[in-house]
């Protein structure tokens, strides 16, 4: 009885570690929250409304996942766990292609935030763009689980899926470079020889001194690459398990970061 008390307490400490050390990369957005409170009291309503649908997110995909990996095991979209051989548990079918979940929901979610927070035809369009490289990339993840797409079709599909989005992009087309790598296109307030030959294909800003490069259509092109970089990185890992979801969460803490801080040095939010 006490080894099984011990046992039992010793689960619930790891647990609670795991959510600790979970935690840690949301400190800096929590500290960013609280600096916009105290500056813009519109912030608390798109905060809470954020945050519900959060919520709800996480419930449906919780919720759904038990219920599709039934389906999916019956289909024979299932496989073992590699990562638990030598163990007990190590022929036991592990259900797939349940990444369909968590996309459609996810869609959902932004579907709501549209409702929520779009307020011109403009914001409208740029919503709808990314839904529909969403859909793309989530019918390609589901085909990739289903049919074990070669990695040729993976790096040419997700170009295609980011062709709504750069249709769409009517934002800067410029690259703005760190003071260590501007010094290699201009020094001395002349182009460098890098910087000239550079000059011929895009536009170096003289006035910014090499910190300033506008790429033009080559930004585009650029989008499209970084593409097909993002979701394979991602991808290349799924076979090794927790390396894929929590490079997913690191990424989706910093850019939450990122983008509350944008709003913490902004004036107003709306």
């Amino acid at each position: 009885g006490r080894r099984n008390k011990v046992k039992e307490a010793s689960g619930i400490f790891t647990i609670m570690k795991g959510y600790l050390l979970a935690a840690i990369p949301l400190v800096p957005s929590a500290i960013c929250v609280l600096v916009i409170f105290f500056k813009d009291s519109e912030f608390i309503k798109i905060f809470i409304c954020s945050l519900l649908i959060s919520i709800f997110g996480y419930v449906s995909t919780t919720s759904f996942i038990p219920v599709i990996a039934k389906y999916t095991a019956q289909k024979g979209l299932s496989g073992k766990d590699l990562g638990k051989k030598g163990q007990l548990n190590e022929n036991v079918d592990v259900p797939e292609a349940l990444g369909i979940v968590a996309g459609t929901v996810y869609l959902v979610c932004t579907i709501l935030s549209q409702l929520a927070f779009a307020k011109n035809d403009k914001q409208l369009v740029v919503y709808n763009s990314g839904l529909f490289s969403i859909c793309f990339m989530i019918f390609l993840g589901f085909m990739d689980d289903t049919l074990d797409l070669k990695w040729r079709y993976k790096l040419l599909l997700p170009t295609i899926a980011s062709l709504p989005l750069l249709s769409t992009y009517s934002g800067s087309t410029a690259m703005h470079l760190p003071y260590p790598i501007s010094t290699l296109l201009m020094s001395n307030n002349e182009l460098t020889l890098l910087g000239s030959f550079i000059n011929v294909f895009v536009i170096v800003d003289t006035e910014a001194m090499g910190s300033i490069v506008e790429l033009g259509n080559y930004f585009l092109l650029f989008m499209g690459l970084q593409a097909v970089f993002c979701t394979n990185a991602i991808n290349i890992l799924a076979g090794i398990n927790g390396l894929e979801c929590g490079q997913s969460y690191i990424i989706a803490c910093s850019i939450l970061f990122f983008k509350l801080y944008e709003i913490a040095n902004a004036s107003s939010i709306i």
